[in-house]
């Protein structure tokens, strides 16, 4: 897996807002079968986020190799 995180406001902000483009291969394969056998499956997508001091959010779009499109939301609390 490789992401890319790009912010686009300042880092003197309370909140940042940004990019991210990502990519990600792999294999999976049955328990008896031979790993070479395996196909290997590539994604990728680009994203925007926004990261404040208690509360973060993010929205992607990936694309895998072979299937279609898949939409993330994600909404969370920050805390440390």
């Amino acid at each position: 897996s490789l992401e890319l995180r790009v912010p686009l406001s300042s880092v003197i902000s309370s909140a940042q807002m940004g990019v991210s483009v990502f990519a990600d291969a792999g294999r999976a394969w049955d328990h008896g079968a031979a790993f070479d056998d395996a196909p290997t499956y590539v994604g990728r997508g680009a994203g925007l986020w926004l990261a404040a001091p208690f509360f973060h959010a993010g929205l992607s779009v990936a694309h895998g190799r072979g299937s279609g499109f898949r939409v993330n939301v994600s909404l969370g609390i920050t805390y440390e």
